[in-house]
């Protein structure tokens, strides 16, 4: 079902873009007023923007319901089996979903405290630290992740935005270039390249504001 309703969406929204890329050429093909075109053009991209919205926000909808499902289901798991820890990482996992940071630290800390310990349980640990907001405690686990294995993508992508929130934006884009030059996997290069540019996006949008900001002589 969510791969249909994503193909439908898709679908719509490359039929709003090329509708819009056609008005201003159809126009003066036939003699119209190039100039409302070009304002029809202009609306139907605002159209295009409206679609793309609702889409992103049809699917974050989407992505908490999921998450409210798997902490129900897993809740009741977990209270049959507490020694489940596979569950209790997926526990941990949705409450990140649904931005429920604090309480997702306190339960991977109880896990790793109990000998969940791999890369990805300090990195999840590492994440819920750091949507908590402590960035220096983040760090620390994001840097255990990388002690066992150097290569690790989502420890590196963490480590950078970390710099970022500490007001070292310039040390997280070295963190990602650095982490791009010797990790191979797809998936993680994708990750690192995604986090690259976020940090890029958030230090140009800075600096717009400040330019906006300084007073004209």
């Amino acid at each position: 079902m969510k791969q249909v309703n994503d193909m439908k969406t898709s679908t719509l929204l490359a039929f709003i873009t090329v509708a819009a890329s056609l008005t201003t050429p159809f126009c003066a093909a036939y003699g119209m007023d190039v100039k409302e075109g070009k304002a029809n053009e202009n609306n139907a991209q605002e159209v295009i923007q409206a679609a793309q919205a609702a889409a992103d926000s049809i699917k974050v909808n989407a992505q908490l319901n999921g998450a409210r499902v798997r902490i129900s289901k897993l809740t009741k798991i977990i209270r049959k089996d507490p020694t489940d820890l596979l569950s209790r990482r997926q526990y941990v996992e949705a409450l990140l979903q649904l931005g429920m940071a604090n309480q997702a630290a306190s339960e991977m800390q109880g896990l790793v405290r109990i000998g969940l310990r791999s890369p990805k349980d300090f990195c999840l640990l590492a994440d819920a630290y750091r949507f908590s907001g402590r960035t220096a405690t983040a760090m620390t686990n994001y840097q255990e992740a990388l002690n066992i294995n150097p290569s690790f993508s989502h420890a590196k992508a963490g480590l950078a935005l970390c710099y970022v929130a500490a007001g070292a934006p310039r040390v997280g884009e070295k963190v990602c270039r650095d982490a791009l030059a010797m990790i191979r996997n797809t998936e993680g290069r994708k990750e690192l390249a995604a986090t690259l540019k976020s940090i890029k996006d958030q230090e140009l949008q800075g600096q717009n504001a400040q330019t906006f900001m300084q007073p004209t002589a």
